[in-house]
Protein backbone atom coordinates (compact mmCIF):
# COMPACT_ATOMS: atom_id res chain seq x y z
CA UNK A 1 0.00 0.00 0.00
CA UNK A 2 1.38 3.40 -1.01
CA UNK A 3 1.70 5.66 2.03
CA UNK A 4 3.47 8.60 0.36
CA UNK A 5 0.50 10.97 0.49
CA UNK A 6 -0.28 9.96 4.07
CA UNK A 7 3.34 10.69 5.02
CA UNK A 8 3.18 14.03 3.22
CA UNK A 9 -0.04 14.96 4.99
CA UNK A 10 1.33 13.96 8.40
CA UNK A 11 4.60 15.84 7.89
CA UNK A 12 2.71 18.92 6.74
CA UNK A 13 0.41 18.77 9.76
CA UNK A 14 3.24 18.17 12.24
CA UNK A 15 5.44 20.93 10.81
CA UNK A 16 2.53 23.38 10.75
CA UNK A 17 1.73 22.64 14.39
CA UNK A 18 5.36 22.90 15.49
CA UNK A 19 5.74 26.11 13.49
CA UNK A 20 2.68 27.68 15.12
CA UNK A 21 3.80 26.72 18.63
CA UNK A 22 7.36 27.93 18.06
CA UNK A 23 6.11 31.16 16.48
CA UNK A 24 3.89 31.83 19.51
CA UNK A 25 6.78 31.21 21.90
CA UNK A 26 9.18 33.37 19.88
CA UNK A 27 6.78 36.30 20.00
CA UNK A 28 7.61 36.55 23.72
CA UNK A 29 11.20 37.28 22.61
CA UNK A 30 9.99 39.66 19.86
CA UNK A 31 11.46 37.34 17.22
CA UNK A 32 10.12 35.60 14.15
CA UNK A 33 10.77 32.04 13.04
CA UNK A 34 13.08 33.40 10.32
CA UNK A 35 14.98 35.43 12.93
CA UNK A 36 15.56 32.23 14.89
CA UNK A 37 16.74 30.39 11.78
CA UNK A 38 19.31 33.10 11.05
CA UNK A 39 20.55 32.98 14.65
CA UNK A 40 20.88 29.18 14.34
CA UNK A 41 22.82 29.46 11.08
CA UNK A 42 25.31 31.99 12.49
CA UNK A 43 25.53 30.47 15.98
CA UNK A 44 28.61 28.39 15.22
CA UNK A 45 30.42 30.66 12.77
CA UNK A 46 29.79 33.83 10.74
CA UNK A 47 27.96 33.41 7.43
CA UNK A 48 27.64 35.77 4.48
CA UNK A 49 24.33 37.13 3.20
CA UNK A 50 24.36 34.94 0.08
CA UNK A 51 24.74 31.80 2.18
CA UNK A 52 21.87 32.85 4.46
CA UNK A 53 19.63 33.76 1.53
CA UNK A 54 20.37 30.53 -0.33
CA UNK A 55 19.97 28.33 2.74
CA UNK A 56 16.67 29.94 3.73
CA UNK A 57 15.44 30.29 0.12
CA UNK A 58 14.94 34.02 0.60
CA UNK A 59 15.91 37.04 -1.46
CA UNK A 60 19.13 38.71 -0.32
CA UNK A 61 17.23 41.96 0.21
CA UNK A 62 14.85 40.29 2.62
CA UNK A 63 17.76 38.72 4.53
CA UNK A 64 19.33 42.18 4.72
CA UNK A 65 16.13 43.59 6.23
CA UNK A 66 15.88 40.74 8.75
CA UNK A 67 19.55 41.11 9.64
CA UNK A 68 19.05 44.86 10.14
CA UNK A 69 16.38 44.04 12.72
CA UNK A 70 18.57 41.50 14.48
CA UNK A 71 21.45 43.97 14.47
CA UNK A 72 19.27 46.69 16.00
CA UNK A 73 18.50 44.25 18.85
CA UNK A 74 22.25 43.61 19.28
CA UNK A 75 21.82 39.92 18.38
CA UNK A 76 24.14 39.95 15.34
CA UNK A 77 26.76 42.23 13.86
CA UNK A 78 28.27 42.68 10.42
CA UNK A 79 31.98 41.95 10.02
CA UNK A 80 34.20 42.05 6.96
CA UNK A 81 35.60 38.71 5.84
CA UNK A 82 39.30 38.28 6.59
CA UNK A 83 39.74 36.57 3.19
CA UNK A 84 37.85 39.14 1.11
CA UNK A 85 37.13 42.60 2.52
CA UNK A 86 34.27 43.03 0.03
CA UNK A 87 32.36 40.19 1.69
CA UNK A 88 30.37 41.04 4.79
CA UNK A 89 29.62 38.22 7.20
CA UNK A 90 26.93 38.09 9.82
CA UNK A 91 28.28 37.14 13.24
CA UNK A 92 26.28 36.35 16.36
CA UNK A 93 26.89 38.56 19.39
CA UNK A 94 27.09 37.42 23.01
CA UNK A 95 23.51 38.64 23.49
CA UNK A 96 22.51 36.80 20.31
CA UNK A 97 24.06 33.59 21.59
CA UNK A 98 22.16 33.89 24.88
CA UNK A 99 18.96 34.45 22.93
CA UNK A 100 19.71 31.51 20.64
CA UNK A 101 20.16 29.24 23.68
CA UNK A 102 16.74 30.40 24.95
CA UNK A 103 15.28 29.53 21.53
CA UNK A 104 16.87 26.07 21.68
CA UNK A 105 15.24 25.47 25.08
CA UNK A 106 11.86 26.62 23.75
CA UNK A 107 12.11 24.26 20.77
CA UNK A 108 13.34 21.36 22.91
CA UNK A 109 10.37 21.86 25.23
CA UNK A 110 7.87 21.89 22.37
CA UNK A 111 9.35 18.76 20.80
CA UNK A 112 9.65 17.03 24.18
CA UNK A 113 5.98 17.69 24.96
CA UNK A 114 4.96 15.96 21.75
CA UNK A 115 7.19 12.87 22.04
CA UNK A 116 7.64 12.35 25.79
CA UNK A 117 4.88 9.74 25.98
CA UNK A 118 6.55 7.59 23.31
CA UNK A 119 8.82 4.70 24.29
CA UNK A 120 12.56 5.48 24.04
CA UNK A 121 12.94 2.93 21.21
CA UNK A 122 10.27 4.72 19.15
CA UNK A 123 11.98 8.08 19.69
CA UNK A 124 15.33 6.63 18.61
CA UNK A 125 13.74 4.98 15.57
CA UNK A 126 12.00 8.24 14.62
CA UNK A 127 15.31 10.14 14.86
CA UNK A 128 17.07 7.51 12.73
CA UNK A 129 14.38 7.56 10.04
CA UNK A 130 14.35 11.38 9.91
CA UNK A 131 18.17 11.44 9.62
CA UNK A 132 18.00 8.96 6.71
CA UNK A 133 15.33 11.00 4.92
CA UNK A 134 17.31 14.20 5.49
CA UNK A 135 20.49 12.64 4.07
CA UNK A 136 18.61 11.30 1.03
CA UNK A 137 17.08 14.70 0.34
CA UNK A 138 20.46 16.43 0.64
CA UNK A 139 22.03 13.88 -1.73
CA UNK A 140 19.48 14.87 -4.40
CA UNK A 141 19.87 18.65 -4.08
Amino acid sequence: MDKTLTIWSLLDSILSEYGARIKDSLSDLSLSLTDSKILRLVSSEPKNMKYLADTLSLAKGWVTDITDGLESKNLVKRVHSSQDRRVINIEITEEGLKTYHKIEQIIKGIIYDSISSLPEDDINQLATILEKINMKLKDHS
